[in-house]
């Protein structure tokens, strides 16, 4: 799996006819090659999560059931999709969770207290069918602290407020605009985009033409038990069809957006963008890095890139009153205060407004020379003011990008050795992002890979979960020995972590079996 993730993004491995001859079978074949090993790895992936999945719940429980797992470094309440869970009930100690039968079979439920690096064990039961309700055209909707009204024209988030009842959408500065407004540029052949080796036409401004969706019809879903949507439809010049749905939740403090969007693939020069206009005043951006955060412009060394940023899983954008918490899980470039137009600035002051990059084709090499198809893209907004839990970015960021996992149903003729509600060890420290857990190289022991994301030096304990552990030694994270770490007479180790730093080390775990 890791090795076809590594030839699939190795940048070079391309076919040098993507642009004189895209449509020809040099480059075809070697695209189709190139997705093939995205493809091996995503199904290697996938049969891993779902056998380990299953492993948990036959060894958890008796009699039908699910479990659900959480990767992430925090305990959750948050959104998931059951395949093949409509008209189906998962509960907890008896407590079931809300849940909406969706058209595809699958279900909209909303998981409770899923622990950090854990899961529950679910029974699964039948229950009434609960579809969602259609309440007719409309422009507006509220549920939980989110109250949204769509513009008449676009079909974008004209109005955005939460349970304060402040504004979050700042007026744009093109007619119709809003948060998810989708531009659709054309143009800019061999000019300072970099579409072309020629020097001269580095010196070029791009000529953009810029078109905006427009709003075809929208309609508002009722969720029992879970929220409420509008379903949205729109028209976009280079799209086939654009279909936007933006979910608020009874429960939960964010809005989820999805655009779904069909598009055929050109050769000609294109992009594509997601509008965020936040109502904020010179705002401070800090980015999620790999392992670290960066504020824009403070944290930039001189001539580095302020045209486009990439971020891990969140960008934080917030002034001295208020703030938003951005996550884009499969459009992780984006732009701030503007769209690409090849200005190379030297410097910038955000303004509040960040675009998803979402496509472009201005490379000439290494990259196919046209996109199309079915596109789906996500988004997650939600409220955070300044001032207050440091590692909170993080936390939202992280659950916006990774997913509560649900296993396929099983039956189990006993219950196993695990307990229904478990996890695979405890850090109860909310400022400690666990980046890595797995089964060492050598296979001694379990590398535990930990992350300061609240910025304070301290001693994080770290407490054993399903599997004790015997013996914990540091090590880096190529997984090289140092120090032995005591382990205290109730069975918990400490590390010491640097602010926004890293450590890491090797618990030494029982053989499988043993008592």
């Amino acid at each position: 799996m890791w090795r076809q993730l590594l030839l699939f993004g190795e940048h070079s491995w391309g076919s040098s006819a993507s642009g004189a001859e895209a449509a020809g079978a040099a480059a075809a074949a070697a695209w189709e090659e190139k997705r093939r090993a995205l493809d091996g790895a995503a199904a290697a992936a996938g049969a891993q999560i779902r056998a380990g999945l299953l492993r948990i719940g036959l060894s958890a429980a008796a009699g039908p059931g699910r479990v659900v797992f959480n990767a992430s470094s925090w305990p959750r309440t948050d959104v998931v999709r059951v395949p093949g869970g409509a008209g189906r009930q998962l509960s907890h100690d008896g407590r079931a969770w809300p849940a909406v039968d969706l058209p595809d079979g699958s279900a909209l439920m909303v998981a409770r207290d899923v622990p950090a690096l854990g899961y529950l064990a679910l029974a699964e039961g039948g229950r009434p069918a609960n579809p969602p309700r259609d309440d007719g055209t409309a422009l507006e909707a509220q549920a939980g602290t989110f109250h949204v009204v769509l513009d008449p024209a676009s079909g974008a988030i004209r109005s955005l407020t939460t349970g304060d009842g402040r504004e979050r959408v700042r007026p744009a500065e093109w007619p119709g605009g809003g948060v998810n407004q989708l531009l659709y540029v054309q143009g800019g052949a061999h000019s300072a985009l970099w579409t072309g080796s020629a020097r001269e036409e580095l010196r070029t401004a791009p000529d953009l033409t810029v078109s905006q969706a427009g709003l075809a019809s929208a309609r508002r879903e009722l969720l029992p038990g879970v929220g409420i949507r509008l379903i949205v439809e729109r028209t976009l010049q280079g799209c086939s069809r654009v279909t936007s749905i933006v979910t608020l939740y009874d429960e939960l403090p964010w809005a989820d957006i999805e655009n779904r969007v069909v598009k055929p693939a050109t050769p000609e020069k294109e992009a594509l963008y997601v509008a965020f206009p936040f109502a904020l005043t010179k705002p401070t951006v800090e980015v999620e890095l790999p392992l670290g955060r960066m504020t824009v412009e403070r944290d930039q060394q001189p001539g580095s890139c302020r045209d486009w940023y990439c971020h891990a899983h969140w960008v934080w954008l917030h002034d001295a009153a208020g703030g938003m918490v951005w996550s884009g899980p499969d459009t992780p470039l984006f732009t701030l205060n503007d769209i690409f137009r090849g200005q190379w600035r030297r410097t910038l002051e955000p303004d509040g407004t960040l675009f998803a990059y979402v496509l472009h084709n201005y490379w000439p090499t290494n990259f196919a020379a046209r996109q199309g198809g079915e596109l789906t893209f996500r988004y997650r907004i939600a409220a955070l003011a300044p001032g207050g839990d440091g590692a909170e970015p993080a936390r939202r960021g992280w659950a916006a990008c990774d997913p509560l996992y649900v296993s396929a149903p099983f039956a189990s003729a006993g219950a196993g050795p695990l307990a229904r509600k478990d996890a695979g060890l405890f850090i109860l420290d909310q400022g400690v992002a666990v980046m890595g857990a797995k089964p060492a190289d050598d296979g001694m022991g379990v590398v535990v890979k930990l992350l300061d994301v609240a910025g304070v030096a301290r001693a994080v304990p770290v407490w054993p979960g399903a599997y004790g552990f015997r013996a914990a030694r540091r090590v880096n994270f190529a997984e090289m020995n140092g120090e032995a770490i005591p382990v205290a007479p109730d069975g918990h180790v400490i590390v010491q972590l640097p602010a926004w730093g890293t450590a890491a080390l090797r618990l030494f775990t029982p053989p499988e079996g043993a008592d």
